[in-house]
């Protein structure tokens, strides 16, 4: 792995190099995503939706040529599934239909998270709220360590438990707590 890159575990133990640059590149991706999160956590339906259309536009933004072997192939999958989830969030119509899609929305930003890393300055958090989903329990992402659930929104704001960090990739990856 050459300078500027960072071992990825991709599924059955092999790895693949994910160039800084490539990694800034899902910073808009992220960003959205995260105001996804902050609109649903104050119960904000429009801003939820404004800014899951925004996560749609950066996905379909990121030149999938910045990654190279199984980065690439990874990307494109990655990339399919939070285009889909943010479409769905976006033509939700009701707080409870977001929130539910947000469900999908965070796995497939989760999964690329983990896969990717990321090249921010803070540290990523993973929440899960098990009473999220009618008690089927689902997981979300924020930048902060003070819980803002947008599964319940104000309602329910601090319920759930923080499940994992991801630090920045270019200061070693993640940890599992």
């Amino acid at each position: 792995i050459g300078t500027g890159q960072v071992a990825v575990e991709e599924s059955g133990g092999e790895s693949a190099g994910v160039s800084d640059a490539a990694r800034r590149a899902l910073e808009p991706v992220y960003d959205a995503y995260f105001r996804v999160q902050g609109a649903l956590a104050d119960d904000d339906l429009d801003g939820a939706r404004q800014a899951a259309a925004a996560v749609d536009r950066h996905a379909s933004g990121v030149d999938a040529d910045r990654f190279t072997g199984r980065a690439r192939a990874r990307w494109m999958r990655a990339a399919r599934a939070i285009r889909s989830a943010a479409a769905a969030l976006h033509a939700a119509g009701d707080l409870d239909t977001a929130r539910a899609r947000f469900a999908d929305l965070s796995a497939a930003v989760i999964d690329l998270v983990e896969a990717m890393g990321h090249a921010d300055d803070a540290t990523y958090y993973v929440a899960f709220c098990p009473m999220a989903l009618d008690g089927e329990g689902a997981r979300w992402m924020q930048t902060s360590d003070d819980l803002r659930n947008p599964y319940f929104g104000p309602a329910m704001i601090s319920c759930g438990v923080v499940r994992n960090t991801y630090a920045p990739a270019t200061a070693g990856g993640h940890d599992d707590e």
